[in-house]
């Protein structure tokens, strides 16, 4: 083995050994702000953490007692560290063992040596290269790694030591030229360097010897008779050149590890250095990132992440109409359904002399009423879509109002859903205003849907047709229609001897109940109308319909509605689940959604959540209908119509359950 001799030192270079070689926030990671769901931001953290005064190629040794690194220090001994480098990527150190330690300081050097011998036993020497010349130019101060020699300064090849205590005059300018500090210990790795030196030593006979033997020993874990066994030496398993930072595939220096607060805000993941941030749902989370060493050692850094909600461009799905021909004093409804992010509406007004357009006052929702309207509220109208990502126009209407123009009126009314028992009976109602009677035939309808495709129909419908004056009388019944088969009012032909029933009164102004149960408590799908069936006479019009049912998952309630000939008509449609509670019934429909389409089948206008506009909160003051919450889930639009037949589905948001009403109201 090679001997260390006292000689003088001459410092030519001097590092700073002590200074930060523990993971170290070298700058706060920075606060992400503004994010976009979906948008990835990458950040490096190796601009925000490090080893501060770490610059050299690091050696992890990898041992039986545990693990530390070491910084190679090639500008102080350029030679030594290129020929301990050389060595170690050859694997010479591999399963090599530390063949001497001596704790002591003071006069007997303190160190813990190897890079001689490798395991198995016999041990076999590691072969050497060709020796190095003395390098002296750092103090053997403690955690310092340095180059055994013989008596030769000149000799250094395979073997090394780590200075336990300062040494450095012990090996200092006295003894021969000195000896070559090549590395240090960095971290608090020094914690395994001294596990290694307080080890105690056995000589060849398995005697312990005394701290003063340095020569002819052994360190040895946990020894207790010979023979020794392999697992007893204290060993050096690797010795791997490690980056600082993680490298796939690689171990290294520093490891990170990622927290975040809300993964569902901001998703976290590491690749190496590079730590990636994904943003997902609108919100805040912090993030925090720690830079671990071997040893344990660590530091951290927490920012915030803000994920903005996504800016999407305004777009129009449901446009308004083309055209609207109206009576002074009427109201004009025109709606526009667009989606996006944080949308603005301003409804515009082009008159035809000049051809400019201008904002209509107060106009600033997806929905334009004009009330009361005269012949100068004429001109063509259309409304401007806008947010951060753009703006878009509607198409524009051409409103035309005439003096003395013909009202049009609803002329039917109905109503179609399931039919059951108790308070699942169909009940629809409805609303006539004006002087005198009218005559109007009310039917309820279930064999005759088999015709039209309808399944799961009411074999067997009953009508009942009442008052809603106090006491509420009835009015008339019916348990399988004969001799009106509807079609000279209007209706569809029910077929000869059918179940379908029919009642053909004429009514006095005021409200109704229709309530349609099976015979003998059966229940399916049945269709509630209510015809004009005197349309001449004009003193009596139809103002309101109402039906209330329950729907089951995925069913639909469909309503339908009629406008005659003559000025647009325009209505108020609403589909009440939630504010139903305040009534006390129960299982209400969580979230009603109302679809319109016209007799073509194109869908016109829809709704779901009314949203508590000043709009529709007048509409429905202005026909009497109670108050809906402003926050609420339930539905409602209004809109003007030409003549023709239309048709109105309520569903269930996403398919749910539950007690609806339907409303629709004549506007003034």
């Amino acid at each position: 083995m090679s001997s260390l001799r006292s000689i003088a030192l001459c410092l030519v270079l001097v590092l700073p050994l002590c200074a930060q070689t523990v993971p170290t926030t070298t700058r706060p990671l920075p606060n992400q702000a503004g994010l976009v769901v979906g948008t990835p931001v990458v950040i490096d953290l190796r601009q925000h953490f490090g080893l501060p005064s770490v610059a050299g190629q690091v050696v992890r040794f990898s041992t039986n007692v545990g693990v530390f690194n070491v910084e190679v220090l090639s500008e102080a001994a350029p030679r030594h560290a290129a020929n301990f480098l050389n060595y170690v990527q050859s694997g010479a150190y591999t399963n090599s063992v530390i063949h001497r330690t001596n704790p002591l300081g003071g006069a007997a050097i303190a160190i813990v040596q190897g890079g001689a011998a490798r395991l198995p036993q016999p041990l076999s020497g590691i072969p050497t290269n060709a020796p190095i010349a003395l390098e002296v130019n750092l103090p053997n101060s403690r955690g310092t790694l340095a180059a055994a020699r013989t008596d030769n300064p000149n000799s250094a090849t395979s073997q090394w030591f780590f200075n336990t205590v300062d040494n450095t005059t012990t090996l200092g300018p006295a003894n021969g030229g000195g000896y070559s500090v090549f590395g240090r210990v960095i971290g608090t790795g020094m914690v395994v360097v001294d596990a290694m030196a307080a080890t105690p030593r056995y000589n060849a006979n398995g005697v312990l010897t005394t701290p003063a033997a340095i020569f002819g020993e052994v360190p040895l874990r946990n020894f207790t008779v010979l023979p020794i066994l392999d697992s007893q030496f204290l060993t050096i398993l690797t010795t791997t050149v490690v980056p600082v930072y993680p490298t796939p595939g690689q171990p290294s220096v520093i490891t990170f590890t990622v927290e975040s607060s809300a993964p569902s805000v901001a998703s976290a993941v590491l690749e190496g250095s590079n730590l990636t941030i994904v943003a997902g749902a609108a919100g805040t989370a912090n993030v925090t990132v720690r830079a671990r060493d071997t040893n344990g050692n660590q530091a951290e850094s927490t920012f915030s992440v803000q994920v903005d909600t996504p800016i999407v461009a305004p777009t129009i799905s449901l446009q308004p109409p083309t055209g609207v021909a109206a009576a002074v004093g009427q109201t004009v409804v025109l709606n526009v359904v667009a989606s996006g992010s944080n949308l603005t509406y301003q409804w515009k007004r082009v008159d035809s002399s000049p051809a400019l357009a201008s904002d209509v006052p107060g106009a600033t929702t997806s929905s334009l009423v004009l009330n009361n309207v005269q012949t100068s509220d004429g001109g063509i109208y259309f409304c401007t879509v806008a947010n951060a990502g753009g703006s878009l126009n509607s198409s524009g209407t051409i409103v035309s109002v005439t003096a003395g123009a013909a009202a049009s009126r609803l002329t039917n009314l109905a109503v179609r859903s399931f039919a059951g028992t108790g308070e699942r009976a169909l009940i629809a109602g409805f609303v006539t205003r004006g002087t005198g009677s009218k005559a109007l035939a009310i039917r309820g309808v279930g064999p005759a849907l088999l015709t039209y495709g309808v399944t799961g129909v009411l074999d067997d419908p009953n009508l009942e047709l009442r008052s809603t004056a106090t006491g509420t009388p009835v009015v008339g019944t019916n348990d399988n229609w004969s001799g009106d088969d509807g079609r000279n009012y209007g209706g569809f032909p029910l077929t000869a001897g059918s179940k379908d029933a029919v009642i053909v009164n004429p009514l006095a102004a005021g409200g109704y109940t229709a309530q349609v149960r099976g015979a003998g408590d059966t229940t399916g799908n049945a269709l509630v109308e209510v015809y004009d069936a005197a349309t001449t006479n004009t003193a009596v019009s139809f103002v309101n319909l109402s039906a209330r049912t329950q729907l089951d998952a995925g069913q639909i309630l469909i309503a339908g509605v009629s406008v005659s000939a003559g000025a647009n008509k325009s209505l108020l449609i609403r589909a009440v689940g939630p504010k139903l509670a305040d009534f006390g019934v129960g299982g209400v429909l969580g979230d009603p959604k109302i679809e319109v389409y016209n007799s073509t089948g194109v869908k016109i206008m829809e709704n779901d959540n009314w949203g508590g506009t000043p709009a529709l909160t007048a509409a429905a003051a202005s026909v009497g209908a109670f108050a809906l919450e402003g926050a609420g889930k339930d539905a409602a639009l209004a809109l003007t119509l030409p003549a023709g037949g239309y048709t109105v589905q309520v569903s269930g948001a996403a398919g749910t359950a539950g007690v609806v009403l339907v409303e629709v109201y004549e506007l003034p």
